[in-house]
């Protein structure tokens, strides 16, 4: 038993959701249009950022310094995402 229930398919499925969308951002963001890029950056972030908070509770120290980088790194993202130029030129190279 996890410490949020019993493991099963579906919440390894979802596990594995949650850990691939940050790799598949990266890739996103090349090729989505700036203004849908923006917004899935500054939602998901904000999501990582959050679920790494309640992720770190009572964890090993290895695993909540690793934690706070996550949730720098995905608050930057956040940040950088709200802060672009929202010069949409690249929009119509797309």
């Amino acid at each position: 038993m996890g410490p949020l229930g019993p493991v099963n398919q579906g919440v390894l499925v979802a596990t594995s959701i949650l850990l691939a969308l940050p790799s598949a951002m990266v890739f996103l963001s090349l090729v989505l249009k700036a203004t849908l890029s923006r917004c899935l950056n500054i939602i998901l972030g904000m999501l990582y950022s959050l679920v790494m908070i309640a992720a770190i509770q009572g964890g090993w120290n290895f695993h909540v310094l690793l934690g706070v980088v996550e949730i720098a790194l995905t608050l930057m993202v956040v940040w950088y995402a709200w802060t672009w130029p929202r010069d949409d030129v690249g929009d119509s190279l797309q």
